[in-house]
This record gives structure tokens, C-alpha cells and sequence, in this order.
């Protein structure tokens, strides 16, 4: 699924940037696990589709963000479009 947030132009570009840095970065299979497993541990040099997007928003603790989790927070903050 995708979801259309509004973000600020400074969120924008500090996305992009940390997209760049991070591009070609494997994914993150135990990630994705690790949402119905608990204690499937993070990997440093793979990322998560919520863990990245976490990070590139500058949210606390980036690895712990499920994607339920992120359209969770989005719905109660009212920044879900569509």
C-alpha cells in the first residue's frame, strides 16, 4: 500500500538525500520478518521499507517502526491523504 503525506520542503530534501546515501543498500528480509517476529534483530547495513522512511523523517528509533506502526502514527496525526 501507499499513502500521500504532506511534507515540508526541508523533510523532502533531507528524504532524497538519505535515499541517495542509502541507495543499492540490500533489503532487509529479517526486517520484514521481524514485524510478526519480535526478536529477529536489526541489520546496520540492510533497511526496511517503514525503517527507512522513519529515518528519513527524523522520527525516534527508526528500526522499530513497523509499517503499521507508521500508518498509525500518520492517521493520528491527520497527515493521511487518500
Amino acid at each position: 500500500d501507499a499513502i500521500e503525506l504532506e511534507i515540508t520542503e526541508e523533510h523532502k530534501q533531507a528524504m532524497l538525500k538519505l535515499f541517495e546515501q542509502e541507495h543499492g543498500k540490500a533489503y532487509d528480509w529479517l526486517g520484514a520478518a521481524k514485524t510478526s517476529i519480535w526478536f529477529f534483530p536489526n541489520h546496520k547495513e540492510k533497511w526496511f521499507c517503514s525503517e527507512i522512511i522513519s529515518q528519513a523523517l527524523g522520527l525516534t528509533y527508526p528500526r522499530r517502526w513497523t509499517p503499521a506502526g507508521l500508518f498509525e502514527f500518520f492517521e493520528s496525526k491527520g497527515v493521511i491523504h487518500g
